[in-house]
């Protein structure tokens, strides 16, 4: 299991790379290579040409629709087991951190390194609001709710974010794998805009990789 998110960490480095500048044809390639070479340890195949071309066109959502794809795929879960039906299983050690739910950031007291592969593993319910059940969320967010003022608009109020530093948010969720593209303090928050009517909190595992 340990190999596996170790396999993930480069995967996701080499996408973080790319959408970190615009790849000319021959880093589409490399990413590509390099990505099979790690993931499923042998030497991409034909169907490989159309993924070099998308990430040259789309180098911000191309590498990370690619990681998908490659851990998704039966030949993935065949050598390594970390996707079943979809679903990943992540280590059961590490830190544990609470993340209360009126507080805009809270410090975890984990400072990391680029390229750490930061494993979540969240559990809890948390209130956003006061009006109705919409307004419980879990770590993924509360079912329906939105807010136009949340620090990540893509995301539903109430899910569980983190940040790197003064670096921008990140979704984290229930359960996710998260390349730290930076070096810096790791906190984590609720995507919400009014803190102070919150209550209850989350329960964060962390694992680095």
């Amino acid at each position: 299991m340990y190999r596996a998110a170790a396999i993930v960490t480069c995967a996701l480095f080499l996408a973080a790379a790319v959408a970190a500048q615009q790849p000319r044809t021959t880093d589409a390639q490399h990413v590509v290579n390099e990505l099979y070479c790690h993931m499923l340890e042998r030497q991409p195949d034909t169907a490989s040409t159309g993924w070099v071309q998308q990430l040259k066109n789309d180098p911000m959502s191309g590498p990370q629709a690619f990681v998908d794809r490659l851990v998704t795929s039966s030949e993935y879960s065949q050598r390594y087991g970390m996707f079943q039906r979809g679903v990943r299983t992540l280590p059961t050690t590490g830190r544990t951190v609470l993340v209360e739910a009126w507080e805009r950031w809270s410090d975890t007291g984990i400072d990391v390194q680029p390229r750490d592969l930061l494993l979540f593993d969240a559990n809890g319910r948390i209130r956003v609001d006061d009006d109705d059940d919409r307004d419980v969320a879990t770590a993924d967010g509360a079912g329906g709710h939105r807010s136009v003022e949340v620090p990540m608009l893509t995301q539903r109020a109430g899910a569980l974010i983190g940040r790197i530093g003064h670096g921008p948010p990140f979704f984290v969720g229930s359960s996710r794998a998260v390349l730290a593209p930076t070096i810096g303090r790791l906190y984590l928050g609720v995507n919400d805009d009014d803190f102070r009517d919150n209550v209850g909190y989350f329960e964060v595992m962390i694992t680095i990789q």
